[in-house]
């Protein structure tokens, strides 16, 4: 059921939206009816526990064993940090040829975000610290980027920010990359026109040996599954034993399968295509119609545009 509920708000909230008969220009230059976003989720610690207590459930039901939570960067991150504190496991960043383990300690943050409405994070480090900080305080989350995401809707602030909002800004950087604290701060300010406050550390790099470990990686959203196929080697370039891969969804392509058994990796998702269409179709958010239309695409989504009289173009995401 929790994957119907995990739908239900996607449609409900708009971090996941069809359009078979207008559809959404993709990075790629393909006209896909369907557009995802599932950092619109950080907002509401609800909908982030329901998606932590799913992949929970998945764990538990598959007797999956691990040592470290890995989110994959950075969309990843976030989500991994709920489910490694639900599960009381260590979670790490990989970031140029490096493992950090996420700090956990929040005792000095808790007093000085009391009067805040949400908590943000630069990232990707302060990203683990802050989740955990917004779940113990029930409280939305965002992150911002240093740049603006250069596809999509491209955001600078993921997830859910509105006006009058106080923030609280939290900064976890290390000694070797320069902190964007300011803007950071410029840019939440921008949208809530409110105060922000802030709190700011430095931490060093103390890597993490992974070699011989089991990672839990966790994936935003699997399409192709390329993305997350290289992340897994590259982890696996440095001794570690990754046969897990967790995601909030997937769009459940019959061809992504096979290139994740070639690579000895197992797949599960709280969210499926086509749990997403039986509830869209419920919820009367598409007609029958239209879930033909998004069957058809599934089954062959790089032709189904130009098949269907939508012709590949460079018009922006809308």
């Amino acid at each position: 059921m929790s994957g119907e509920e995990i739908a239900k708000v996607s449609l409900e909230i708009g971090s996941i939206k069809l359009r078979p008969n207008n559809p959404y220009l993709w990075a790629s230059g393909y006209r896909m009816p369907i557009y995802n976003d599932n950092r619109m989720l950080l907002g509401n610690y609800e909908h982030r526990i329901l998606i932590a207590n799913e992949l929970k459930k998945i764990v538990e039901k598959n007797n999956i064993s691990f040592d470290y939570v890995a989110g994959i960067p950075t969309a990843g991150i976030a989500p991994a940090a709920s489910l490694a504190q639900i599960l009381d496991k260590p979670l790490i960043i990989y970031d140029n040829g490096e493992f950090l383990e996420a700090e956990s300690s929040i005792s000095d943050l808790i007093s000085s975000s009391e009067n805040s409405d949400l908590i943000a994070s630069t990232c990707p480090y302060a990203i683990p610290m802050s989740v955990r900080l917004a779940n113990n305080e029930r409280k939305p989350f965002i992150y911002v980027r240093q740049n603006n995401k250069d596809h999509g809707m491209e955001r600078k602030i993921e997830g859910i920010v509105s006006k009058g909002q106080r923030a609280f800004l939290v900064d976890l950087f290390t000694d070797s990359e320069k902190s964007y604290l300011v803007s950071a701060m410029d840019a939440i300010y921008e949208v809530t026109n409110a105060q922000v406050g802030m709190a700011k550390w430095m931490i060093s790099k103390n890597k993490v040996n992974v070699d011989g470990k089991k990672l839990l990686v966790l994936e935003d959203l699997i399409s192709t599954g390329s993305s997350s196929i290289k992340e897994i080697i590259e982890y696996r370039k440095y001794g570690a034993i990754v046969e897990q891969l967790l995601s909030i969804f997937n769009y459940g392509f019959p061809e992504v399968n096979k290139n994740f058994i070639d690579e000895k990796i197992s797949v599960n998702s709280a969210l499926y295509y086509d749990t997403l269409l039986k509830i869209a179709k419920q919820t009367n958010y598409i007609n029958s119609e239209q879930e033909k239309l998004l069957a058809d695409w599934r089954l062959d989504p790089f032709n189904w545009g130009e098949k269907h009289g939508f012709i590949k173009g460079s018009k922006p995401l809308n």
